[in-house]
């Protein structure tokens, strides 16, 4: 199949793809280069050139960015969770204090579980999540994010 579509040939790949059904893009890229390097290897070893195994250690590089990915897929799923925790201690906190949360004003207890949501249904570092999670509040983000460090405060208190 990759004989019968060149490079330079528009969608290549998805081409080839199709006329493999059984394989995805990816797969198909993938193995495409590992004969294309295990040719260059034996033309290389042919003449006498010695190489270390180049694409072992590729792969080993590629199982490694694996694993470095799924640390922080697990790290975010805490993260996600002690955001979860960190709001319900703050809405018990708040609700058994009756303390303001911050200079801005309180917090009714239907905005901190609309706080809470969005913490939940916005994952992720930056100030477009935060920007997310005010609209969703009907805060601004500086208040929605001193109102985090608030309850976080309150759940480090609680340790």
């Amino acid at each position: 199949a990759v004989a019968t579509y060149p490079v330079g040939t528009r969608n290549r790949w998805e081409l080839i793809q199709h006329t493999l059904p059984r394989r995805t893009t990816k797969e198909i890229i993938q193995r495409t280069k590992q004969i294309a390097a295990e040719s260059d290897a034996r033309k290389l070893a042919e003449r006498g050139i010695a190489l270390p195994n180049a694409f072992a250690a590729s792969q080993e590089k590629a199982k490694n960015k694996t694993t470095a990915a799924q640390v922080r897929s697990d790290s975010n799923a805490a993260k996600d969770a002690a955001a979860a925790k960190v709001s319900s201690v703050a809405t018990e906190a708040a609700a058994a204090a009756g303390e303001s949360a911050d200079d801005d004003g309180e917090w009714s207890a239907a905005e901190q579980k609309l706080l809470e949501e969005a913490l939940k249904k916005f994952p992720g570092p930056g100030k477009e999540r935060w920007t997310d999670i005010a609209a969703h509040v009907g805060r601004s983000r500086k208040q929605c994010v001193a109102r985090f460090k608030y309850c976080l405060s309150l759940v480090q208190q609680a340790k």
